[in-house]
């Protein structure tokens, strides 16, 4: 109902003006919310982008705060994102899709839940992300479903800018090239457009360490575009 949206809406500004104002009960308010979001097929879409969109707010304002209140806060976040980014619905015309040309109208929650991926990986930090974004990962990457393994793709083009360490980049590396070889187009696209993001972003030193191993597999999928 709109009195549930301005409700939200109001909540949402509370936040982002007064976030000490739920201090006392920090713990419920974000379980509540967390609810909200995760309620696929109970709640529309916009109702959970908005409880979503309240937790990001309050992660804003007082991060140490409620890492320290809320138990598994980044797993949490991150599982909530990830279901977001997999919710994404076959779409026999997406090839014909121009990003570039503003053509894109993609699902709002899977959007959605790639810029969540990279704000709280950027806001809470990639020491405590790290777990449960890398767990994320192998668990998409393990599904049988298409969407979840897009889902994987685009978490690391959205989280690999503050990936620092050299081992977790060659298994990254290593998923998307698995991703690049995946049967459905749209994973393959999203994986290649993971590398790209990884090649824009990493050291010359990098690029001459993976080298090898990911020029084959990006000759192999642009002769098979």
């Amino acid at each position: 109902s709109p009195d549930f949206v301005d409700a939200m809406q109001s909540l949402i500004s509370c936040a982002e003006l007064q976030p000490l104002f739920f201090k006392p009960r920090f713990k419920e308010w974000v379980e509540l919310m967390f609810c909200f979001a995760d309620a696929r097929g109970s709640l529309a879409d916009r109702r959970r982008l908005l409880a979503f969109e309240w937790i990001a707010t309050l992660v804003e304002a007082k991060p140490k705060l409620l890492l320290k209140t809320v138990h598994q806060l980044p797993k949490k976040a991150l599982s909530t994102a990830f279901g977001f980014l997999s919710e994404v619905k076959e779409d026999s015309q997406w090839a014909a899709v121009d990003e570039e040309e503003g053509e894109d109208d993609d699902e709002g929650l899977h959007k959605e839940g790639e810029a969540k991926v990279d704000f709280f990986v950027k806001k809470l930090g990639f020491d405590v992300t790290r777990d449960p974004l890398l767990k994320l990962l192998e668990q998409h990457n393990l599904s049988d479903r298409w969407q979840d393994k897009l889902a994987a793709a685009m978490a690391i083009r959205a989280s690999s800018e503050f990936v620092d360490t050299t081992a977790i980049l060659d298994d990254i590396v290593n998923l998307l090239l698995i991703l690049a070889r995946n049967a459905h187009m749209r994973v393959r696209y999203a994986a290649l457009f993971a590398l790209g993001q990884l090649c824009h972003e990493q050291e010359p030193e990098w690029h001459e360490r993976v080298h090898d191993r990911l020029m084959p597999s990006l000759v192999q999928e642009i002769g098979r575009a």
